[in-house]
């Protein structure tokens, strides 16, 4: 595969991913709005958030 051929096959890849990712963040919209219209509940609030912690894989001592 030339350069080229990987470039356009890796552009095309993208657009792909975004279109899909796309799809996926309105799914997860409309979920969280039928949800919230149902219970009557907020579905995402500072009670209920996950505290998520990145590790720098960098500073591991191994």
């Amino acid at each position: 595969m030339s350069a080229s051929e990987y470039k356009s096959l890796k552009n095309i890849r993208l657009v792909e991913n975004r279109d899909v990712a796309k799809r996926g963040g309105e799914v997860a919209k409309m979920t969280k709005d039928f949800y919230e219209e149902a219970t009557g509940l907020d579905a995402i609030s500072k009670s209920n958030s996950l505290n998520y912690e990145y590790i720098n894989d960098k500073q591991i001592d191994g």
